[in-house]
């Protein structure tokens, strides 16, 4: 995942992107995303014309030429190939990588597994499937301690009233 269809924008085809990751560069005319409403079967597009803005992306679809058609695409899942994607800094990761990973505490005792990543106002929160429930703690380097994405495994090390 790497945005949400926010709104039209204009009257030609435009719509806004709401992006998930930081490397906007990586939208181009000639790329081609897939997108999805919340539930329900992905569709391809291929981009037209991009525009960056500050946290936004504004992006044209070819066949996507009206008002009307960019708004059908309102609050659709936008998702690219992993091979789109561009390479990350050490010690980073995109999100879906993390999906699945199993969660331990410093200690070594088990948490859960990671179930999904959610977007914060106050910044992304890891949601934490246990047994019989899920905990959700914030994405930051306070609460997790290490990823080691060859075991699989991440270290947190939450306060307790979190658990």
């Amino acid at each position: 995942m790497v945005g949400r269809i926010t709104r039209p924008q204009a009257l030609k085809g435009w719509f806004r992107l709401q992006p998930e990751i930081d490397d906007l560069e990586v939208f181009s005319p000639g790329l081609r995303i897939s997108i999805a409403p919340e539930s329900g079967r992905p569709r391809e597009l291929e981009i037209e014309q991009v525009q960056i803005r500050p946290r936004l992306v504004l992006l044209k679809a070819v066949g996507i030429d009206s008002c009307e058609a960019a708004d059908s695409l309102r609050g659709q899942i936008v998702y690219l190939a992993a091979s789109a994607l561009p390479e990350l800094p050490e010690d980073s990761f995109y999100y879906y990588e993390l999906i699945g990973c199993k969660v331990v505490q410093t200690d070594g005792s088990p948490v859960g597994e990671v179930r999904e990543i959610q977007p914060g106002p106050g910044g992304d929160i890891v949601i934490i499937q246990r047994e019989k429930d899920e905990i959700m703690i914030p994405a930051a380097k306070a609460f997790i301690k290490s990823i080691d994405m060859k075991e699989r495994t991440i270290m947190i090390d939450p306060p307790e009233e979190l658990l």
